[in-house]
Order: structure tokens, then C-alpha cells, then sequence
């Protein structure tokens, strides 16, 4: 088959780049819908240049187009009911983690789609399992809307939450296992940069992991002084004295295909 690639123009908002501090999460009302792009099965083009995961099975799942049957259900909560046995065999709790997927949590943005109901799979799958099979389960859907109108919980042009989404999920995990974790108000008292890239993660001032973190980059170039490759090294110093050793890990790598 033929790969069809079209190229999309995207709104220019503060140039692409998203970095301004002073950005909180935008108005969500009055976003007109807009309707339904897929590029190259990979990419629906949302509203406002929000972009999200173009799969047919993502779609389908925010139609809520992929229920499972009642005899699917039970061979799930079968498989997680076993699993819960061995944890608390093993004097372990169990605590399984959903994570909503970015339509969920910004429906405003999504094109316009005929929606077949309220219940989507992740909703179905964790509750049914909850209540047949007494497994705990955490899907933080609600707590992440309860918090989209003060800070952008996830990227706009990925299909990832940013920090302050992964932390409210995160938070979810600890408060299950009976540990205390502050509210994101306490957390973030500082403007939250939105978007982020590769570039910023190597910046001292914005990427907090260079406290604890020692961090050199190579390029690697041919005898004509071109640049065909690189790689990072990444020595974490808080992790290797917690493990009492000498790690390295290598990271950001790329070459030429030659």
C-alpha cells in the first residue's frame, strides 16, 4: 500500500513552543469541535492544535465502541483475582493503576465523534474487576478533572501527561497504600512550564534531576566534521548511594543508518 503523508498547519500558539510560564490551563469553554483527522493512522488533529493518539482502537475506545462481553470480563477478573492471591500469599497488597488516556481527561479537544455511551473500557474493566473480585483498582480520572481548569495535566502535542498529571496520578498510588501525599497546590507553588522537549531536559533550570545527577553528552562526527550520531551519559548519584553502587545508564541515542 501507498503511505499517504499530508502535512498539517497547526495554530500558532506563542510559537509553538508553549514555554511561557505565566500559562495555566486554558478556558475550557466555547471550544468549537472540529471534525474527525486522522494522519497517517497515527495522529487525530484535535481542536486548537491539540493532537492525540490515531489509532482505530483509541478512537474506539473514546466512543466507547469496545466493551467487553460478560465472559471476557470474568477471564479478566479470573487472571487479577489470582494475582491478588499470590500478593497477599506473600504478605503483599495489591494495587493495580489505570492511567486515563488524554481524550478522557480533555474531551473538549477531540473531534467531533459519535460517542455509543458514558462507559468507556478502562471504567468497565477496574469496576467490574472491583466489585466481582475485590481487587483494588486506581483510574484517577476524576481526580485530574477535578484539577484541568487550574494547571495543563497533560502535553499538547503528546499523547503523555506532563509532571503535574503524573503526579495526581502518582499521588493516588501513595494515599493507597495509606502513605501521606500533599495536594499539587502544595507541590506547585511556582508556575508550571506547559510543554516540554528533549532540549529542556538537559537544562540545569528547568530539569530538578540535575541536583542529584551528573550528566555528559557526545556527539559523534566522521572525517568530514558531520555529525552522525550521539548518546548521553547519566550517572544518578541519590539512586547509586540508596543502592550502595556504582551505576551508569546511556540514554538519547541516535546515528545515521549507514
Amino acid at each position: 500500500e501507498e503511505q499517504v503523508t499530508e502535512t498539517v498547519e497547526l495554530p500558532d500558539y506563542a510559537e509553538e513552543n508553549f514555554s511561557q510560564e505565566e500559562e495555566t490551563a486554558k478556558e475550557q469553554t466555547n471550544i468549537p469541535k472540529v471534525p474527525l483527522r486522522v494522519i497517517n493512522d497515527k495522529v487525530v488533529i484535535g481542536a486548537q492544535g491539540w493532537l492525540f493518539f490515531g489509532e482505530q482502537r483509541s478512537i474506539n475506545n473514546y466512543r466507547c465502541a469496545n466493551l467487553k462481553s460478560e465472559e471476557e470480563l470474568a477471564s479478566y477478573a479470573d487472571e487479577f483475582s489470582r494475582l491478588n492471591d499470590a500478593c497477599n500469599a506473600a504478605g503483599k497488597q495489591l494495587i493495580c493503576f489505570v492511567c486515563p488516556e488524554k481524550e478522557s481527561i480533555y474531551p473538549e479537544y477531540y473531534p467531533d465523534v459519535e460517542q455509543l455511551g458514558d462507559i468507556n473500557l478502562a471504567t468497565q474493566v477496574t469496576d467490574y474487576i472491583t466489585q466481582n473480585r475485590g481487587v483494588q483498582f486506581i483510574y484517577p480520572k476524576k481526580e485530574l478533572c477535578a484539577y484541568k481548569d487550574r494547571y495543563q495535566l497533560y502535553y499538547r502535542h503528546d499523547t503523555h501527561w506532563n509532571a503535574v498529571g503524573g503526579y495526581i496520578g502518582t499521588a493516588q498510588i501513595i494515599r493507597a497504600a495509606g502513605l501521606y501525599a500533599p495536594s499539587p497546590d502544595e507541590i506547585y507553588t511556582k508556575p508550571v512550564t506547559i510543554e516540554s522537549g528533549d532540549l529542556d531536559l538537559f537544562d540545569p533550570h528547568k530539569n530538578h534531576a540535575f541536583e542529584f545527577c551528573e550528566c555528559k553528552c557526545w556527539l559523534v562526527v566522521n572525517e568530514n566534521e558531520e555529525i552522525v550520531g550521539r548518546i548521553a551519559g547519566i550517572i544518578n548519584r541519590e539512586y547509586n548511594r540508596k543502592v550502595d553502587k556504582k551505576l551508569a545508564r546511556f540514554g538519547f541515542m541516535d546515528f545515521i543508518d549507514d
